[in-house]
């Protein structure tokens, strides 16, 4: 009963008192157009501004940048966020996030200081291969602490879970925690997508700690390490540490360093959660060539000496800069591809970088064939110079991938094995060719062809590159191979 007078009062009073206007606002809360205007352009507030003076409040009040499930997962990798932490955020809120330009087509424009002195050191393990840079174990207890400990103090935290490979049976799970939206820019293009989970759902093989910042308080001369820009590598736990500048160059080589003895061509179980499914993995090889497509078919393109044939735009790909190969067929290792120029065909999101005196290009790669695509039917090894073709043997492409691994933990008689044991059953045809670029469209048209890839005399002086990035070819109708 008292309740019940306790309601009929209030209800009572509402009736009886005159509707006053609100003269106080939350802060986000858009009073006028010109105020909405200025939230835009502050690139923040994702949340939607609630009622002015509401009679309630929501507890925990979450929204994107402020998720307590999220802030437990970082927690228990040692990182607490100061502010806000993003996870796998969306292509338009890094654009917003990211400190850039954009052009007329909405494309990100971004200036980028590639580092020429990035370093890798190993903490000592038995996979190394002799003369690999190693540091002793007190060098990667000092350097994780001042790491988490500097993420922690950052006003924005970025997570990014994704897997290096695009087919289920040869990729790796990652897991990357840093500080800047152009890396998360830069990652949003560059890995595959997953399936949308929880973060704590996520089993994940690798995981790496990253900071872009020049003022680390970490003694790195005491331990040896004299470059700005380095990376340490704990094999051991799939683990790894990077500091300096975090360009695409960098957190690729980062990856490549505690991924090699995963990609090389032995059979395993990648899981290093003993909660995760012991799927087994294929033994799969990453190698550092371009794959060309024609309709279904295949083939696979290594520069030999130079940048990757892939940055002129002139080829038609499945995958770019890498490529991994197993035992079901070839897979992306990246989703992205990069020229080094800006094609016509440029679109919203994608990133323009100006590194010094040179362009780079990033978009992703659309390619209508799948996660996994059929065996190579050649592979060209190509270098630019005077007009000539040769055969290779299985023996002599093996020693040729072995000289250019990319990583010092690669077991290197499994790769080699593997690399004979792949060329042989799926009877991969392979040239070593040396030619002008702009003739390397018509080596690999000749390739796919079943011809041997050789220059005719009017191609090499009439050709010219094209300027546009090349959308692969729609394969033949039917069902794309599935992972």
């Amino acid at each position: 009963f008292f309740c019940e007078m306790l309601r009929g009062s209030k209800v009572c009073s509402r009736l009886c008192t005159p509707l006053v206007e609100a003269k106080t606002f939350r802060a986000s809360y858009a009073m006028s157009p010109i105020l909405d205007f200025r939230r835009q352009q502050a690139r923040k507030q994702w949340q939607s501004p609630m009622e002015p003076d509401a009679e309630f409040t929501i507890f925990p009040n979450e929204r994107l940048g402020r998720q307590m499930d999220l802030n437990w997962q970082l927690n228990a990798h040692q990182v607490t966020p100061n502010e806000e932490a993003f996870r796998n955020l969306h292509l338009r809120g890094l654009q917003m996030l990211t400190p850039s330009k954009t052009n007329e087509k909405k494309s990100v424009l971004l200036t980028t200081d590639e580092p020429n002195d990035h370093e890798i050191y190993f903490l000592p393990s038995p996979k190394l291969a002799e003369g690999t840079k190693t540091i002793q174990d007190d060098a990667w207890k000092h350097a994780i602490r001042q790491v988490r400990s500097t993420l922690s103090f950052q006003p924005e935290v970025y997570m990014h879970d994704g897997r290096v490979g695009s087919s289920k049976n040869a990729s790796v799970g990652v897991r990357l925690i840093f500080n800047t939206p152009a890396s998360a820019l830069q990652l949003h293009f560059a890995f595959p997508p997953v399936p949308k989970c929880e973060a704590k759902k996520f089993h994940h093989d690798v995981t790496g700690w990253m900071v872009e910042t020049d003022n680390l308080n970490f003694q790195k001369e005491h331990f040896g390490i004299k470059s700005n820009n380095y990376t340490l590598v704990d094999l051991a736990t799939r683990r790894f540490i990077t500091v300096g500048k975090l360009t695409q160059n960098v957190i690729r080589n980062s990856l490549f360093a505690v991924l090699g003895d995963c990609f090389s061509g032995a059979e395993q179980k990648t899981p290093v959660d003993r909660k995760a499914p012991q799927d087994k993995q294929t033994g799969s090889i990453l190698l550092n060539c371009d794959s060309v497509v024609d309709g279904n078919d295949t083939g696979l393109v290594f520069s030999l000496g130079g940048s990757s044939a892939s940055q002129k735009g002139n080829l038609e790909l499945y995958s770019a800069n890498n490529t991994i190969w197993s035992s079901n067929g070839l897979s992306r290792a990246w989703d992205s591809y990069s020229l080094d120029h800006v094609p016509t065909t440029a679109q919203r999101g994608d990133i323009i970088e100006t590194i010094g005196n040179k362009t780079r290009f990033t978009s992703k790669l659309e390619n209508p064939l799948g996660n996994v695509a059929d065996h190579p039917k050649f592979a060209l090894f190509f270098e630019e110079g005077k007009n000539s073709v040769s055969n290779l043997e299985p023996a002599e492409v093996k020693n040729l991938l072995l000289e250019k691994t990319l990583s010092p933990a690669v077991d290197k008689d499994a790769f080699g094995a593997k690399v004979e044991q792949l060329l042989a059953d799926n009877k991969t045809k392979c040239y070593k060719v040396s030619a002008a670029v702009a003739d390397l469209p018509e080596l690999v048209s000749k390739a796919f062809a079943g011809k041997e890839p050789v220059v005719s005399g009017s191609a090499a002086s009439t050709e010219k590159p094209k300027e546009e990035a090349q959308k692969p070819k729609k394969p033949r109708r039917g069902r794309p191979k599935k992972n």
